[in-house]
């Protein structure tokens, strides 16, 4: 399965519309949301292995 780009996008645009709907929010907390967008992108997709006796398609975990 190829990459979920289109729920990246979304992340980051709604990150930038935190400020608007939240109010103020810290560096931490966006940096913390940022990165498990980036998680769940990463994992949205499969490894796959071509070659030797580890062939195969797997999920990021």
């Amino acid at each position: 399965m190829a990459l979920n780009k289109t729920a990246l996008q979304q992340a980051i645009k709604d990150l930038r519309n935190i400020g608007i709907e939240d109010g103020d929010i810290d560096n931490d907390e966006i940096a913390q949301r940022l990165a498990n967008a980036i998680e769940a992108f990463v994992k949205s997709g499969d490894v796959i292995v071509s070659g030797g006796s580890s062939s195969g398609v797997y999920k990021v975990t």
